[in-house]
């Protein structure tokens, strides 16, 4: 899986709850034990040993738990191997990792697609706004919140329009037709 990574020591820091750090990863055996990651990505994916004796992780994005995975496996395997691979929704996210019951589970590493950005040679001072920053009124399909709107945001709707408060002596909007 490609992206950023982060470890099991920074998975700690983000960790409430019994977790705890071993052999390079953060391990908990207590029901609702929790790790909150507050990020801007489009993707992620979750690296785990599996073994008979692990219980199972439930995953909560934006306040919705989108499924719940099981570290289960018939046979012992040592090897961390990617468990989880989440649908693709970009966006400023809340995601909660939460220790389902009181069986052991545990997190080598979670590793997060970041959103793409565009640059543009910047010779004249100016500052990106990115369209996730922008204020939208009627119909708008908004840039890394909604699926058809991939990496920019558009209306088919007469009259939208956007809003940004500027403070500042020049404008440059990139747009296509």
């Amino acid at each position: 899986a490609q992206g950023e990574t982060i470890n099991a020591a920074s998975l700690k820091d983000k960790s409430t709850g019994d977790w705890e750090l071993s052999n390079n990863h953060v391990v908990s055996r207590k029901k609702d034990s929790s790790i909150t990651i507050d990020l801007n990505f489009c993707q992620f994916y979750i690296k785990s040993e599996r073994n008979p004796n692990y219980g199972n992780i439930d995953i909560i994005l934006d306040g919705e738990e989108i499924d719940s995975i099981s570290l289960y496996r018939t046979k012992s395997y040592k090897g961390d191997v990617f468990v989880y691979k989440s649908p693709e929704i970009c966006g400023n996210h809340k995601l909660i990792l939460k220790n389902h019951d009181d069986r052991k589970i545990n997190i080598a590493e979670f590793k997060y697609v970041a959103p793409p950005s565009f640059t543009s040679t910047n010779l004249d001072g100016l500052i990106n706004i990115t369209c996730d920053k922008l204020s939208y009124v009627k119909g708008w399909r908004k840039c890394i919140i909604e699926s058809g709107a991939s990496w920019g945001s558009f209306t088919s709707v007469p009259g939208g329009y956007f809003t940004y408060t500027f403070y500042g002596t020049k404008v440059h909007v990139k747009a296509t037709k």
